[in-house]
């Protein structure tokens, strides 16, 4: 840009001078606007990315409390139905052994009822074989 000017009596012609300086003061103020313009942006561009930063922190910080606190619920369930899963267990074995003793016990009684019964029937028939005396039991058999 360099601007060559007419020799006048003792130098340069000032009136060019004067314009060219003139013209270099607004490019000047141009290129320092830009700038201010630039700087303001890079200021609000360097706020927006720290408020990103900072809201970003902030929701990483909720969604790990949020994760660590359903991981303390999610544990505390699992306790929960181990304890129901081992009381359960121990309701189905003392249910189970409670019928096989009952059942056993109730086989026992029904032998033992079935076997008085049986001693009842074979004494009254001793008793009865006894009264009768011509029964064909106490007969001797007929021989050939």
């Amino acid at each position: 840009m360099a601007e060559k000017f007419n020799y006048v009596k003792r130098g340069y012609d000032p009136k060019e001078v004067d314009e060219y300086i003139s013209k270099l003061d607004e490019k000047l103020n141009g290129y320092m606007e830009k700038d201010s313009a630039i700087t303001n942006a890079i200021l609000s561009a360097q706020v927006a990315a720290d408020n990103i930063v900072k809201n970003a922190e902030l929701r990483a910080e909720d969604i790990t409390s949020g994760a660590v606190q359903q991981l303390k619920n999610i544990s505390e369930s699992i306790v929960k139905l181990r304890a129901l899963l081992n009381q359960f267990t121990d309701d189905y074995q003392k249910l189970i052994k409670k019928y096989l003793t009952d059942f056993e016990s109730a086989q026992i009684d029904m032998l033992g009822q079935q076997l008085d019964r049986l001693q009842k029937y074979t004494e009254s028939l001793a008793s009865y074989e006894e009264q009768q005396p011509d029964s064909a039991l106490s007969q001797p058999a007929p021989e050939e």
